[in-house]
């Protein structure tokens, strides 16, 4: 797998992967809303930039439960990343983060 790396600081590292044609996003350890927001907006420059369509959004590292941030990242994703023709947005969460939302 052959990366670049685009962006890195403390809430978030992005890396253009050259194999897979995508953004590989790896979101850090604390999340707030106001890291989620910045996160985002970087995100979407760095897919401007690349003219990348794909992103792997890798939240495997996340420590802690941001679901007010996860909220706004769902709505403002579900708008915004279509327009911009992203085409595909896996995402990647801890196991450890499914048990905290037990089954309804």
């Amino acid at each position: 797998m052959a990366l670049r790396l685009l962006f890195e600081n403390k809430d978030i590292t992005i890396y253009y992967d050259y194999t897979n044609e995508w953004l590989h996003v790896e979101w850090q350890k604390n999340q707030d809303m106001e890291s989620v927001q910045a996160g985002a907006g970087k995100m979407l420059e760095c897919m401007q930039q690349e003219q990348c369509h794909k992103v792997l959004n890798d939240n495997r590292l996340v420590e802690t439960m941001w679901s007010d941030a996860s909220e706004w990242g769902a709505k403002f994703g579900c708008r915004l990343w279509p327009k911009l023709g992203c085409s595909i947005l896996p995402g990647c969460i801890r196991p450890t983060c499914i048990a905290a939302f037990p089954p309804t």
